[in-house]
């Protein structure tokens, strides 16, 4: 339930041009090598592109995961 509502708080931030975004979660500054912004919402960690088209969700990812052996 809480990764629902999650997603549809992410949704509606990544297209706002006033979402405040990290270049990468902070346990992990390598990620930021990705290029993707990041943001967080409940105990999720999302990572996305803004494209011409909008916004682009490439992954979302629990907070407590070790994300980098999870990423690549």
């Amino acid at each position: 339930m809480r990764l629902a509502e999650a997603v549809r708080a992410a949704l509606a931030m990544v297209e706002h041009p006033a979402t405040r975004w990290r270049a990468a979660p902070a346990p992990y500054p390598d990620l930021a090598d990705a290029g993707f912004r990041w943001l967080r919402r409940h105990r999720y960690w999302f990572a996305y592109t803004i494209e011409a088209e909008g916004a682009v969700i490439h992954s979302i990812v629990y907070d407590a995961a070790h994300i980098p052996a999870r990423w690549r």
